[in-house]
């Protein structure tokens, strides 16, 4: 059996893919195999890439988000032309980049993190592809070497800023009927965090008579407003934390983008984006952590796992799966009071403010509930092994 495996990466923003893309292949090649990532926008990377697959020496291919996963042309996939199995495991929901889900070939299987994700794959894309789940894991970035008192950061939000703005004006392009349907529900879901966006526009298609797969217009239609109805939902509870933060003493928001945030008597301190390998000096100084989660009922970002393991206290904007979390029982620590949670429904000051005044003997014995709590749910996973199940479904002879 060959032994080789090529992770898939393209450049982003301060290179978080390609960081993961590299931890996926280091549990692998923890299992024995020969593994190295290759990027897709370093000139001459799909030649070299061509050649391994046609050598027949690589086993499969695997890339976070499912970058490489239409590789080819029209009629055929590069994984389909040399029998290859591709993997992408996906942390974004199908609606972010519909068409890196989306390849309706059986050597494409896709790998998500978030159960809802792949419900709206199996329910709204029905392909050939094998769709699975694997568990949330994190690597355990470890404890903060700085006692809590003396951390430096006392509330640390760690996101690039984006504007609504161009999402209101993509949704307000949109027909009258449809336009106005898409608004009345993202109030909804402003005031519940655990529908589905897919599951919001397709009422509005059903209302409206409209079948999404009939034409590639509907089809595109459909995503489109989908995706940026959850982009607004991502900028919009962002850009209010960070309306927040800022007037919080001792707090730090790290990253590019938040120039369109008034800060006229701000108390925060505003810094530019950090490299990835980098945040976790940040974390190492910070007291408490906060978050906004994307979109979804049972979707949660790093940040809160991050900022438990680094032994720190989180704040963060609720869901069903983090409600569960938060109270789901501990031995003798009882609920996982390291962890609050807040809703948008009602001012942050009032849901905040007196976990942020918590005094500092009782922080440092919070935190290490927290850390506890992660470590036990959240790091020894086998997910190497879930890649290597998944990709072996795709063509069992190959991985034998």
């Amino acid at each position: 059996m060959a032994r080789r495996v090529i992770g898939l990466t393209y450049m982003s923003g301060y290179n978080a893919l390609h960081g993961l893309a590299l931890w996926y292949a280091k549990l692998l090649h923890d299992k024995g195999f020969e593994t190295e990532v290759l990027n897709l926008a370093t000139p001459g990377t799909m030649e070299a890439l061509e050649e391994s697959l046609r050598s027949n020496e690589v086993l499969f291919c695997f890339a976070p988000q499912g970058i490489g996963s239409r590789l080819g042309n029209d009629k055929q996939t590069i994984w389909e032309k040399f029998r290859v199995p591709f993997v992408g495991v996906h942390i974004d929901n199908p609606c972010y980049n519909i068409y890196n889900h989306f390849s309706n070939t059986r050597y494409v299987a896709d790998l998500y993190v978030y159960e809802s994700f792949a419900d709206i794959h199996r329910r709204y894309l029905q392909t050939d592809q094998i769709v699975e789940t694997m568990p949330y894991q994190l690597s355990d970035i470890g404890a903060s070497q700085i006692p809590f008192r003396d951390r430096p950061i006392k509330l640390l939000y760690l996101k690039t800023g984006e504007s609504v703005d161009e999402c209101v004006q993509k949704l307000n392009g949109l027909p009258a009927p449809l336009r106005d349907g898409i608004w009345q529900q993202l109030e909804r879901a402003a005031q519940n965090p655990n529908f589905q966006v897919c599951d919001l526009v397709q009422e509005l298609f059903d209302r409206f008579g409209v079948d999404r797969n009939e034409n590639t217009a509907n089809f595109d239609l459909f995503w489109g407003c989908a995706h940026w109805m959850d982009m607004y939902l991502r900028r919009k509870r962002a850009a209010d934390f960070v309306n927040w933060v800022k007037m919080q003493d001792g707090a730090v928001i790290v990253g590019n983008g938040w120039d369109f945030i008034d800060r006229t008597g701000a108390r925060a301190v505003f810094r530019p984006s950090v490299p990835a390998e980098d945040v976790r000096k940040l974390y190492w100084q910070s007291r408490f952590i906060g978050n906004t989660n994307p979109y979804g009922r049972d979707v949660v970002h790093e940040r809160v796992f991050f900022g438990l393991l680094n032994q720190s206290l989180v704040v963060s904007d609720t869901d069903a799966w983090l409600e569960n979390y938060r109270n789901a029982p501990l031995d003798e620590y009882g609920e996982n009071i390291a962890l609050k949670l807040f809703d948008w429904a009602r001012p942050l000051d009032d849901q905040l403010q007196d976990f942020l005044k918590m005094p500092v003997p009782d922080g440092e014995a919070t935190v290490f509930i927290g850390r506890w709590h992660a470590c036990a749910h959240f790091t020894g996973y086998d997910i190497a092994s879930k890649i290597l199940n998944c990709a072996a479904r795709v063509d069992p002879e190959r991985m034998t």
